[in-house]
């Protein structure tokens, strides 16, 4: 079985085949600020009348994970690191 990052480059060389050779990292977004719209989605998961219901629906009612809801994880990326 690939590792993890293998797959992914795999992945990316296949976009960047089909697209005509853009350039898939495209630098521009780290200069961009994302509060804004990383705020509304984080309060949407967070703290909106719905999050009851998006939590039912997305089958993590019964998560012990706190917070539920994370724009990103140390954690993912810890788990990728073994591959």
């Amino acid at each position: 079985m690939p590792a993890a990052g293998d797959t992914c480059s795999a992945i990316m060389g296949y976009i960047v085949g089909v697209s005509g050779d853009v350039f898939p990292y495209d630098n521009r977004i780290f200069t961009a600020d994302w509060d804004a719209i990383e705020n509304q989605v984080i309060d949407y998961f967070t703290t909106s009348a719905a999050v009851e219901q998006i939590y039912y629906q997305i089958h993590v009612t019964d998560s012990t994970k706190v917070p539920v809801f994370e724009m990103g994880s140390s954690a993912v990326g810890a788990a990728f690191e073994p591959d």
